[in-house]
């Protein structure tokens, strides 16, 4: 049972649907709110990885990413959420 009058509840509800759900983000994320939803984004850089990303992606010791931070806007320019998209290259297959 989850807390759905807490941040926390909710926030953590919201982490479970993503975690399981096969559909594309955006499409999810436009349904539970039924408000169109678009990226925007920042910047676009190449780097190596963090520390911490190295830990969580399991990567190799010289690994280097494309990285991209975005902001989730609604339609009338609320900004929902902060994002960012780390891509690793060397795990994409050959004609992505």
């Amino acid at each position: 049972m989850c807390d759905f009058t807490s941040a926390d509840g909710l926030a953590s509800l919201l982490a479970t649907v993503l975690a399981v759900s096969e559909r594309p983000v955006m499409l999810l994320l436009e349904e539970l709110a039924h408000i169109e939803i678009r990226f925007e984004v920042l910047s676009r850089t190449d780097r190596e990885l963090t520390a911490s990303e190295h830990r969580r992606l399991d990567a190799d010791p010289v690994t280097f990413a494309h990285h991209r931070p975005e902001l989730l806007r609604t339609r009338d320019g609320i900004v929902a959420a902060e994002t960012r998209l780390v891509i690793l290259p060397q795990w994409l297959p050959a004609c992505a």
